[in-house]
């Protein structure tokens, strides 16, 4: 009696023994800690901050010869240093226009219109683009003339008098306009006619 008592204690052991090890209990008590790389999945990720790039400052200068007789005979001009500088831009539901002005006085007027004193002149390029646009970054060939982009080099001096680069014997003009912000456009030029070459930098402040 004792031993038939005995064996069903062990047999009832053994069916308790078997039920702990049920693979459903398992499962679940494995579902309750996600693996480790479902874990990092859900950190978060910390956005990056956007890239500013930073722009070299430029000294304005400008390398100018001319043998145009407008040119000639005003007063000498002197080129070695840039004073004022501006670029303006003005946008229209048919086109848009980029004009940069580079002078050799001081002044706090719109270079295209103030009145000049003898010995004063100022340098402007104009840019005729697309529509709603503003200037990108890149070389612009004022040889070229087409529906979206006209471009021009001109001079004006004392006495009302305005020095065009002739577009009909140009060598070589190109404008490149290296960077664009909010505040300025910075970039290079290099123009030559028959009677005319001129060259320099810039980083002229949008007014």
């Amino acid at each position: 009696m004792i031993s038939k008592i005995l064996l069903l204690s062990i047999f009832s052991i053994a069916i308790i023994s078997g039920c702990s090890g049920d693979p459903d209990q398992e499962v679940v008590a494995e579902s309750d800690t996600p693996p480790v790389e479902e874990a990092m999945i859900e950190e978060s990720v910390p956005e990056e901050a956007p890239v500013e790039v930073e722009v070299p400052a430029v000294d304005a200068n400008v390398t100018l010869e001319s043998t145009n007789g407008a040119y000639t005979d005003a007063e000498a001009i002197d080129w070695s240093t840039i004073v004022t500088q501006q670029a303006k831009v003005l946008v229209f539901s048919d086109h848009s226009i980029c004009t940069i002005l580079l002078a050799n006085f001081e002044t706090g007027e719109y270079l295209k219109d103030v009145d000049l004193e003898p010995g004063q002149a100022v340098v402007y390029f104009t840019l005729n683009q697309p529509a709603e646009s503003v200037p990108v970054a890149g070389v612009y060939d004022l040889t070229v003339s087409d529906m979206e982009f006209t471009g021009s080099a001109s001079i004006r001096v004392a006495g009302g008098t305005t020095v065009m680069i002739s577009t009909s014997t140009i060598i070589a003009a190109e404008l490149e306009i290296a960077y664009v912000t909010s505040e300025a456009v910075t970039g290079s030029f290099a123009v030559q006619d028959r009677w005319t070459e001129m060259s320099g930098e810039f980083q002229a402040p949008i007014i």
